[in-house]
């Protein structure tokens, strides 16, 4: 897996207007895209490590445990939120520091937070379409109920025609 560090945003990022009055313009889809996949590729990473742990090889989980906080920092360097940063530094920090066992404890807390992140989009978008699938359905069943009462009368006198005695 290859991992370019990612550029640090600049002052031309920063939004700030040239013109007096005039609001900042802001473009952070670019950067909130390079963030997500620094995010991921740290991800990996840390699934890698749990892998090469697991397996007894030693060599490549040392390997990619030496990469982590360099990634986790890069990843920080991305984020414009000041405390985001922090906490991504602090982050890179416990891991270095850390024993196999925190690592591993670490690493867990780390992938539930990232799939947390990770998963709220398609959460939000599932429960919209289960919302609109149910207003659909319901709408079906109102029309079935209208349908159903508009064709009571019509029926019931076929009915009773139908059972008449003949004559």
């Amino acid at each position: 897996m290859a991992y370019n560090k990612p550029t640090p945003p600049t002052d031309a990022d920063s939004g700030e207007s040239s013109k007096e009055g005039t609001p900042p313009s802001y473009d952070d889809s670019a950067r909130e895209a390079q963030w997500q996949r620094a995010l991921l590729d740290v991800q990996e990473t840390v699934v890698a490590w749990q892998r090469a742990t697991a397996a007894g090889d030693s060599a490549r989980a040392a390997e990619l445990s030496a990469k982590i906080p360099q990634m986790w920092r890069n990843a920080g360097d991305i984020h414009p939120d000041p405390e985001v940063r922090a906490r991504m530094y602090a982050n890179a920090d416990q891991w270095e520091h850390a024993g196999e066992g925190e690592k591993t404890e670490h690493a867990n807390a780390f992938l539930v937070g990232i799939g947390a992140i990770i998963a709220t989009p398609f959460v939000l978008v599932g429960a919209a379409l289960v919302g609109a699938g149910a207003v659909v359905w319901g709408a079906a069943k109102v029309l079935q109920g209208i349908g159903e009462g508009l064709s009571a009368g019509p029926e019931y006198l076929w009915n009773k025609w139908r059972k008449r005695p003949k004559n």
